[in-house]
């Protein structure tokens, strides 16, 4: 376990009592870091300013130790670039977008800069997530969404049909606009007027209240395309990035039927440079967030899901958004894990570490017979299915 949190614990309470997203990377000197937020609960939503919990393990994943608070920040992302360690965050839930560079291997870090404001607390802001920044084609991409909350109390004639209950008596809506975030990759990162960002895009014609938390991704044919969530159950979003105008809005492709994936919880997806196959860690739609599932494609269209990493049927435990690197030949999971008494499954307590031991052995696997047969159902769709190839 890399770090844990009880619900009744006060000594975070300038941030929260749960812990949530997070982030793995291998730094030069083959030290892991594992970055989990500390935020409130959903009955006290949007979040205020959080910090980030920064742990590392000089054992590849057997141990971790504490090393610093990063604040403020709210679903960050470290990465590495030309041996330079980032992190990009947000200020607070829909905040502003940050980033800090540690050339120390994350014991200490610059003074944050300031790439993208928000409008403030309970208004339009930035969601940044904990999604691979991407190297591609002389850029480095990274997926981001620009949406609010708020929050309509217990009188349901006021809030619209788009709203989603999220806790007895509150009711929230959420929108999202799609964007791209991208520099090239020889400029100064910290340089704010260096990054690009796309022009936002609301995807009204499929989810645009929830589609939320898009992975940036290599197609077969050279592309690249922003894989989103979607509240729906067996269906992800995906639109095209106009490489050669990396400002220009995305553009729609559809939707990917019967994905493993989705239904509001986070995926990720990366691609295996060395066989080409696509690999998707998430949660399988018909069990929640207690089942944490790998999945494989050859194409981004047509998925199986070949592995359980997390299983927490039979018991309150639950696995969720999961960050994961490539090690060799294993798969490294960091996942967001409720245990031993949280409040839910999305208000986790606890951080886990887990390891998928030679991973390429599964990508000529058939679904796994527990995941095959049953298709997953998905909603009366409107919309054409994707055509990503």
């Amino acid at each position: 376990m890399v770090d844990y949190l009880h619900p009744l614990d006060p000594i975070f309470d300038c941030s929260g009592r749960a812990l949530l997203s997070t982030s793995l990377v291998r730094v030069p000197s083959g030290a892991l870091l594992a970055a989990v937020v500390v935020a409130v609960d959903r009955s006290v939503w949007p979040a205020s300013p959080c910090l980030t919990r920064l742990h590392r393990s000089y054992d590849d994943g057997a141990t971790w130790e504490y090393v610093c608070d990063i604040l403020p920040s709210f679903d960050g992302s470290l990465f590495l670039h030309r041996n330079v360690l980032y992190f990009m965050t947000s200020s607070t839930d829909f905040g502003d977008v940050l980033l800090a560079a540690s050339y120390d291997e994350g014991t200490t870090w610059t003074d944050p800069v300031t790439l993208f404001r928000g409008e403030g607390a309970y208004r339009w802001g930035w969601n940044t997530t904990s999604m691979a920044m991407l190297p591609h084609g002389g850029r480095l991409y990274k997926a981001i969404e620009y949406g609010h909350v708020a929050k309509y109390g217990s009188n349901r004639a006021a809030a619209p049909a788009s709203a989603v209950e999220l806790v007895p008596n509150q009711i929230f809506d959420l929108a999202h606009y799609l964007g791209m975030l991208s520099i090239d990759e020889d400029a100064d990162l910290l340089v704010p007027e260096n990054w690009s960002l796309s022009e936002l895009y609301l995807p009204v014609e499929t989810d645009p209240h929830h589609c939320i938390e898009g992975n940036a991704v290599p197609t077969p044919s050279g592309g690249l395309v922003n894989i989103v969530r979607t509240r729906f159950t067996g269906v992800s979003y995906v639109a095209a990035v106009d490489t050669d105008n990396p400002e220009k809005a995305l553009i729609p492709l559809g939707e990917i039927l019967n994905f493993p994936f989705s239904n509001d919880t986070k995926f990720e997806i990366k691609r295996d440079e060395r066989d080409g196959m696509y690999i998707a860690v998430g949660n399988d739609l018909r069990f929640g967030r207690q089942v944490l599932c790998m999945a494989v494609s050859g194409d981004l269209e047509t998925w199986r899901v070949v592995y359980v990493i997390a299983d927490g049927r039979g018991g309150d435990d639950a696995f969720s958004y999961a960050d994961w690197i490539f090690s060799g030949e294993d798969i490294l999971v960091l996942s967001r894990t409720a245990h031993n008494g949280a409040v839910g499954a999305h208000d986790s307590n606890a951080t886990t570490f887990h390891r998928i031991v030679n991973f390429r052995q599964y990508y000529g696997q058939e679904a796994l017979p527990e995941f095959e047969g049953e298709k997953y159902i998905v909603a009366d769709r409107t919309t054409k299915e994707a055509n990503i190839i």
